[in-house]
């Protein structure tokens, strides 16, 4: 059997990889190796994460992995903070900024819950105590 010219070599790697099997597989690896990257190397995937989330909204963004502690329990709501291995779940670390408008800076960042920050979200100081308010009174006999 001749051997192949270089460009007919990259012209049936093209065509394997093209393939639905061999792509869905690749998927399915990659997939994987992100949940366990995810898992093993929470701080550097939080930087990672919040460097993009920072140039696409164009705040400052100086924070690195040193930067990072992640409790083992929530500072606002008191549950256990774990990694999750993908989706964000309520135990989940996320990295929430004290004041938005200042970004991911040094001094502006702390790690709490999912569940916490997603709670936070926009809400002002004098919004949450409304929320928090109305729901101790609707539940109080």
């Amino acid at each position: 059997m001749p051997r192949l010219s270089p460009e007919e070599r990259k012209k049936r790697k093209r065509d394997y990889n093209k393939r639905p099997e061999v792509r869905e597989k690749r998927n399915k690896w990659f997939k994987e190796y992100q949940k366990q990257y995810r898992k093993d190397n929470n701080e550097n995937y939080i930087v990672m994460k919040t460097r993009e989330r920072a140039k696409k909204a164009g705040i400052p963004h100086d924070i690195t992995k040193d930067d990072i502690v992640i409790p083992d329990v929530c500072p606002v709501l008191g549950i256990e903070i774990k990694p999750s291995d993908g989706k964000a779940s309520p135990n989940s670390p996320s990295l929430d900024r004290l004041v938005p408008e200042l970004g991911y800076v040094k001094g502006n960042v702390q790690v709490i819950s999912h569940r916490a920050n997603f709670l936070k979200n926009n809400g002002t100081p004098d919004e949450l105590m409304a929320v928090a308010e109305w729901v101790k009174s609707q539940l109080s006999p």
